[in-house]
């Protein structure tokens, strides 16, 4: 036995920690999944307020369509913040339920001063602040010590629930996906997702639903013209070619590499491993040659495609 091989035993403990962390984690999702599901059987309605960007949007879609399946009465409304507008609409509609998601642990003291009546629940990732009551049922990774930036989102969150109410549900693992790449959650080596959203790519992956691969980290890889594609890149930010596009088409042209196939532009997704290859080494080559040396780790990192998406559209 190669002795070097077997973990520390502080690592051991670390992943006893993590292992002990996630499955209290788990039983918060089931234990709102199971509310949720009383508050359907009881026919009773359930009002949904998400976040207005790309993760709080995500999270609305998951539990939309989770409730949809569950055969309950709801409404789902998509909003920046907690406000009065919120408080009176929940204070009127009188909902069985009402299901904060991608927001709501920032306004635990407003929720416990005006809705102390109301059952609540919140699936949120970000930093609760305030004081919680029994009426509010709160699932967050960070009342697990689970960093809520970059290991799972607000939609990660909801899909777990979604996954604890019905199993059929985590054909829904690759919105939660688009949740935590909005949420710019990649922060792992090679800019991959990590913690929680690495369980909720395995679930996309094993249901044939996700492709995970390593290349050059352009926006629009499958619709934008290579150029573009180049000129518009600002992470990193490449000198005398991002925002230049006409200066891109030069450097692509100096490659060999050619923009268009007969009258239609090349996206990044058309090039060859081997153009691939030659512009990533002529990027890097470029960006130490400016001074900039420690970028060209930010070229290349993890890509996330959605598999059953027509190829070539946005």
């Amino acid at each position: 036995m190669n002795l070097g091989q077997l973990p520390s035993s502080s690592s051991v403990v670390n992943m006893a920690i993590r292992d002990k962390q996630t499955s209290a984690f788990m039983n918060s999702a089931s234990e709102a999944a199971e509310l949720i599901s009383k508050c359907s059987e009881n026919v009773k309605f359930i009002h949904v307020v998400s976040h207005l960007d790309a993760d709080g949007l995500a999270a609305a879609g998951v539990l939309g369509k989770a409730l949809w399946r569950l055969g309950a009465n709801f409404r789902v409304r998509v909003q920046q913040w907690v406000d009065e507008k919120i408080i009176e609409d929940i204070t009127s509609d009188k909902p069985g339920l009402t299901i904060l998601a991608d927001l709501g642990s920032g306004y635990l003291n407003v929720l416990k001063e005006h809705l102390s009546n109301h059952q609540i629940i919140i699936l949120d990732h970000h930093q609760p602040i305030g004081d919680t009551s029994t009426n509010i049922l709160q699932v967050n990774p960070h009342l697990h010590e689970i960093d809520g930036s970059k290991d799972i989102s607000g939609a990660g969150v909801a899909y777990f629930v979604a996954r604890a109410l019905d199993k059929t549900n985590k054909d829904m693992a690759e919105v939660a996906i688009v949740g935590a790449l909005g949420d710019l959650q990649d922060k792992y080596k090679q800019r991959a997702l990590g913690g929680l959203n690495k369980k909720i790519v395995t679930d996309a992956v094993n249901a044939g639903r996700l492709r995970v691969e390593k290349d050059l980290m352009f926006f629009g890889r499958e619709t934008r013209p290579i150029h573009k594609a180049l000129a518009y890149t600002t992470s990193p930010f490449i000198p005398n070619i991002s925002g230049e596009e006409d200066k891109s088409l030069a450097f692509l042209a100096s490659l060999g590499i050619k923009p268009k196939h007969g009258d239609k532009w090349r996206a990044l997704r058309d090039l060859s491993v081997e153009e691939k290859r030659q512009l990533c080494s002529a990027l890097s080559d470029h960006l130490i040659s400016k001074g900039y040396p420690s970028d060209v780790l930010n070229l290349v990192g993890s890509v996330y495609t959605l598999v059953r998406e027509e190829p070539w559209t946005p």
